[in-house]
């Protein structure tokens, strides 16, 4: 089970990552749908709350 979370978790930072560089590199529709993908992730494995501060840093840049 922890070890199963730790991988979720360790994805997930992973995705928020690409996305970020999918966005600096003028990609926002991949970036977006990467960006929902991880989120439906951290809300099924009740993560989103540990990454809401990385999460809102990539919604700014899909705004921006």
């Amino acid at each position: 089970m922890a070890e199963e979370l730790q991988e979720a978790a360790k994805s997930i930072v992973t995705g928020l990552r690409q996305a970020e560089e999918l966005i600096r590199q003028g990609k926002k529709e991949e970036a977006k749908k990467l960006y929902r993908e991880l989120k439906k992730q951290a809300l099924e494995k009740r993560l989103y709350k540990g990454f809401a501060g990385l999460f809102r840093k990539v919604e700014r840049l899909i705004r921006d």
